[in-house]
């Protein structure tokens, strides 16, 4: 596989930590973590390399329902980012508006953009300011409050992203980031974790010199369940540093995140195979659902799909229609698996009289969120 350039540093001695082989859309990917020796960032190169994750087509829609989870972590992000008092705040790849509710709340002037055109429509309906795009920086999105979250992680190059979104933070204002944190992966998650979804994985340390690097000064950091935030303030870019313990940090916690993830991906395939023969019907049409599908012995046997998400009703997912729940009780399959980690438990709970019925579903996450 031919040498990729480091996001950060730039450099192209990077040690290989973790490969995976796929087939998406007809080809065979073959794709490797890497940790640059020179600063200890975490990346992915695949090849062939391209935009894999546009082929996933319909599953990244973010529903306008949040979980309990996503409830409890935008509620966590406004007592961080404190009241509005009629400042703007912009958010970059908003979704279907789910922070923006809660910053509303808190008396912020809301807005932002999204790719996903039915994700804007949603966020508009409750009066945000939203418009359609991936993002290109202009005058009328300068904001007090600029907001990337979950995002800079599908970036092959953060930190051209993160030029684009200074650009719009006005002198005195803050950047808020939100990235999943390489420590806390979720190994339960059936679809190869270092995948390609993610172009690039954090540590508290890494994310802090990546902000350095692209002219933002750290004012304070943390955790929250498997991610990191950050909140900055606008300064002069400086050169990368490499963090103390760093490559081997980052290479040693990858190898054996590597060695775990496939032994959990076996055990879950043999679980799996248990239900071969059944009728099977999997709820939940998003991302896990079609790494299920594409990935595992599921695909060749679950025959339906359904999801609560009346947006995703009629289109498909690893070619199944997308079925609304109300299917499962006018003809209920034998089993029923579920697909979606952040739903797992309002799932299971809603679908207690199916297993009255004799139907069984099966929860492939040991926790959910």
């Amino acid at each position: 596989m031919s040498d990729a350039a480091c996001p950060l540093c730039r450099g192209t001695d990077a040690a290989v930590a973790h490969v995976g082989e796929f087939s998406l859309a007809g080809r065979r990917i073959v794709q490797e973590t890497r940790v640059c020796r020179s600063c200890g960032l975490t990346f992915e190169h695949a090849e062939p390399d391209q935009d894999w994750a546009s082929l996933y087509g319909t599953v990244w829609h973010r529903a306008a329902t949040p979980s309990a989870a996503q409830r409890a972590l935008y509620a966590a992000d406004g007592e961080r980012l404190g009241p509005g008092r009629a400042r703007r705040a912009f958010d970059i790849g908003c979704g279907a508006g789910l922070l923006l509710d809660e910053l509303a709340r808190r008396g912020w002037r809301t807005a932002g953009c999204d790719p996903d055109g039915s994700a804007v429509e949603v966020a508009r309906s409750k009066g945000h300011a939203v418009v359609p795009e991936l993002f290109t920086p202009r005058a009328e999105f300068r904001s007090e409050l600029v907001i990337l979250g979950d995002v800079l992680e599908h970036q092959a190059d953060p930190l051209a992203l993160l030029s684009l979104a200074r650009a719009i933070v006005q002198p005195g204002g803050r950047f808020y980031l939100r990235v999943p944190d390489l420590e806390a992966l979720d190994l339960e998650t059936f679809g190869d974790v270092f995948g390609l979804q993610h172009r690039v994985w954090f540590t508290a340390a890494t994310l802090r010199e990546t902000l350095g690097v692209a002219g933002f000064e750290v004012a304070s950091q943390g955790t929250f369940g498997r991610g990191l935030f950050a909140l900055a303030r606008l300064a002069e870019p400086r050169p990368w540093r490499r963090p103390p313990g760093e490559p081997e940090r980052s290479l040693a916690f990858v190898r054996a995140a590597s060695c775990d993830l496939h032994a959990r991906r076996r055990r879950l395939a043999l679980r799996l195979v248990e239900l071969a023969g059944r009728e099977v019907a999997l709820y939940g049409g998003g991302e896990h659902a079609s790494e299920l599908l594409a990935f595992s012995p599921l695909g060749k046997i679950a025959t339906r799909v359904v999801d609560g998400n009346p947006a995703l009703w009629g289109r498909t997912c690893g070619g199944v229609v997308i079925e609304a729940p109300r299917s499962l009780r006018e003809r209920p399959p034998e089993s029923v698996v579920i697909a979606s980690r952040a739903y797992q438990a309002e799932i299971a709970a809603e679908l207690r009289d199916l297993r009255e019925r004799g139907v069984e579903v099966v929860q492939l996450y040991a926790a959910a969120g």
